[in-house]
């Protein structure tokens, strides 16, 4: 009889503890899903400011192209008794290819180019105007395509140490025209009058709201572009 007693109080104690259970998670669940809707997610500018720099900067374009640039060291005249019998000059052509890459430097944007709407729905981004972000000369395929010294002079009249230094020399000159030739032709106009920072300038919009604001919440996103009116990139320097 007592053994019959006890088991029907186990029974009865698991069937409590299964509806204490039971009714536990109902609650638990029921306050989740109450409250899932009440959840906020604050939006500012500086929230959207830390975003948009955390990119730093936004390439748009890119540019690849050729150009000859020609290069002369002087490297003194040969003088005979204090006469100037023939000038000592070495002169290079190189046909440079290299990309030029244009785009918006993002740490420029500040709390004023920001523009949210009261309901926090519409957000407004007034970008700076576009700039050339770098240069990068192809070696592979930048090639000598003339070498001329004057007319009866040869390098092998110079000395070891000489001939090093003046190799040196035109090889910087060279790097410094390449670059500069490679800017110009950039910021130079085609037959559409546009030149890298137009192009750039055109591809924001197209580049830059689904992966720079795309997930970021908002109804409705607005980029407003700056035209560029100087494109300069380090000592270059020309005015649209």
């Amino acid at each position: 009889m007592l053994k019959k007693l006890k088991t029907i109080s186990i029974t009865i104690l698991s069937i409590i503890a299964i509806v204490l259970v039971g009714y536990a998670g109902f609650i638990i669940t029921k306050d989740y899903y109450s409250n899932k809707d009440q959840v906020t997610v604050k939006i500012d500018k500086t929230v959207i400011i830390k975003e948009v720099r955390q990119i730093s900067k936004l390439e748009t374009v890119k540019q690849i192209m050729q150009r000859d640039i020609e290069v002369t060291l002087d490297l003194g005249d040969l003088e005979v008794f204090g006469w100037s019998l023939l000038e000592k000059k070495h002169t290079r052509k190189v046909a440079v290819t290299g990309d030029i890459t244009a785009g918006i430097d993002l740490a420029k944007i500040r709390e004023g180019d920001i523009i949210l709407s009261e309901d926090k729905k519409t957000l407004t981004i007034n970008l700076p105007a576009p700039e050339i972000l770098g240069v990068n000369i192809m070696e592979d395929k930048t090639n000598i395509v003339n070498d001329d010294l004057t007319f009866l002079f040869k390098l092998n009249n110079l000395s070891a140490e000489k001939r090093v230094e003046a190799e040196d020399e035109l090889s910087r000159q060279i790097m410094k025209s390449q670059k500069t030739a490679l800017i110009d032709g950039a910021c130079q106009k085609d037959s559409s009058g546009k030149n890298v920072l137009n192009f750039a300038n055109e591809n924001v919009k197209k580049t830059a709201i689904t992966g720079l604001f795309g997930k970021l919440i908002f109804d409705e996103i607005i980029i407003n572009t700056t035209e560029s009116t100087i494109c300069e990139f380090g000592d270059y320097r020309i005015s649209e």
